[in-house]
């Protein structure tokens, strides 16, 4: 991904989510175009012990990984965490 400003949606469901990386950053979620997506990719999902009551957005260090270019970036909400993991190039 180039350097840039995106929008990040995610589509979730009960049993999987997705991030979209799109390059319309003004649009509101009724007017979601995706002819202007960038990528899509799954999302990992966690169940947490305590949940979440206000929607956070965190991205991280990846400490499952070797080597220091990588991040997570995750959403938690209620008892759910989805998450992907990225490179930095």
């Amino acid at each position: 991904l180039a350097a840039g400003t995106y929008a990040i949606w995610t589509l979730p469901n009960e049993k999987e989510w997705k991030v979209v990386v799109n390059k319309n950053t003004h649009a509101f979620h009724l007017d979601y175009d995706e002819s202007a997506d960038i990528g899509r990719t799954g999302m990992d999902l966690k169940t947490l012990s305590d949940p979440v009551e206000q929607m956070r957005i965190e991205v991280r260090p990846e400490t499952d990984k070797a080597g220091g270019n990588k991040g997570r970036f995750a959403v938690m909400w209620e008892r759910t965490e989805a998450s992907f993991v990225f490179t930095l190039v």
